[in-house]
């Protein structure tokens, strides 16, 4: 889970370079891979990405655009 949530972060250091982000993008990759060893279902890792991403869009980062 450590080094998917690792590759997972490298992958967004284009998209925000910012190591603030890039440490909650870690810590939501460890909730994603969490959710999905619990259920054991993917579904459930790309509803709580989808869900994150729109708390985060909606109330943060929509405002700031």
């Amino acid at each position: 889970l450590l080094i998917t949530s690792l590759l997972f972060t490298i992958t967004h250091i284009y998209w925000s370079p910012n190591l603030e982000i890039l440490a909650f993008v870690f810590f939501a990759s460890l909730l994603y891979g969490g959710v999905y060893l619990i259920s054991g279902k993917i579904e459930s890792a790309i509803l709580t990405h989808f869900l994150l991403n729109f708390i985060h869009m909606t109330f943060f980062s929509y405002h700031a655009m």
